[in-house]
């Protein structure tokens, strides 16, 4: 995420509130600090720049301004106790072994949660939860992401405690300054920038998925086997016939026990399988020229 510009909208007043500097006095009669660091803070409110907070002592602190922005986000979704939570999604799609295909997506739309009981910074294992509620009788993780997405170690973690969790992504070059009123938009009523960490219920919206894939490939026509090019070797005397059917290779063999050995242990490196009703083996297509130069380095030779 780029911070470019990103000016301190946000900092804590007299009586510990958070606040944005377009609802304070000018100058130091703000009588704010930082939130990051605890130092004094100056709103500026001139009518060239944008209205921000700096610091004092002229230096801001590193990270300032994305921690107030952080903090701010976190504190109106406790205020506000109801958020929009991401749609879920699964798309799964499956090929049948003649080649014919489907795909299927099935999804939950987003929608607003009413959350109770909202705290942050909420001590859960090894991690502190930026915000975590309750939707009904169901916990509720939220992250919010200003400068660092969840790494996969914490998605993992908390992966393992089966409980509904999402991310918020806040991109903080949007604006160089942000109100309460810009922010609200963008932390309790966007769609497109948050995503789930982890819902319990999806994987069974992905088997659901596959289920409707493997049947949309079963819906499609059945395409008429090509004669295909056919490709005739002989190996220790034994007649071997291979043909490129566009779905897949076919070869067949006459009966000899040295030469099945062999077009078995091909079929195990290549992914070939046999199918006993034809008595022949099936290749996938992009082994082709693989399975003929083994065939040909333990002394096939072509006919015709």
């Amino acid at each position: 995420m780029n911070t470019i510009n990103l000016l301190q909208s946000f900092g804590i007043d007299h009586n510990g509130q958070l606040v944005s500097v377009e609802e304070v006095a000018r100058g130091k009669s703000c009588d704010c600090c930082c939130p990051s660091c605890g130092e004094i803070l100056i709103a500026r409110q001139g009518e060239v720049r944008t209205w921000h907070f700096a610091h004092a002592s002229g230096h801001d602190c590193e990270g300032g301004a994305e921690g107030a922005l952080h903090k701010a986000a976190k504190q109106l979704i406790v205020s506000g106790a109801a958020v929009l939570v991401p749609a879920l999604e699964a798309r799964e799609s499956h090929q049948l072994d003649d080649g014919r295909c489907g795909e299927a997506a099935l999804s939950r739309p987003d929608e607003v949660w009413q959350l109770t009981d909202p705290r942050e910074e909420a001590p859960v294992g090894d991690y502190r939860i930026d915000v975590m509620g309750m939707h009904g009788t169901r916990p509720v993780f939220i992250e919010v992401a200003v400068t660092h997405l969840v790494d996969p170690l914490k998605r993992e973690a908390l992966s393992s405690f089966g409980i509904h969790a999402f991310e918020i992504q806040l991109d903080p070059s949007r604006h160089e300054s942000w109100s309460w009123d810009l922010l609200r938009t963008d932390v309790l009523e966007r769609s497109d920038n948050r995503q789930w960490l982890f819902h319990p219920d999806f994987e069974k919206l992905r088997d659901q998925a596959r289920c409707e894939a493997v049947a949309k490939a079963y819906e499609q026509a059945t395409s008429q086997p090509s004669k295909g090019e056919r490709l005739r070797l002989r190996l220790f005397g034994t007649p071997i016939h291979l043909v490129d059917r566009g779905w897949g290779l076919c070869l067949w063999s006459a009966f000899n026990e040295q030469v099945n050995t062999i077009i078995k242990q091909m079929a195990k490196s290549l992914g070939g399988r046999y199918q006993p009703q034809y008595r022949n083996w099936v290749f996938p297509v992009g082994v082709k020229a693989t399975l003929i130069q083994q065939l040909e380095g333990v002394g096939a030779v072509r006919e015709g």
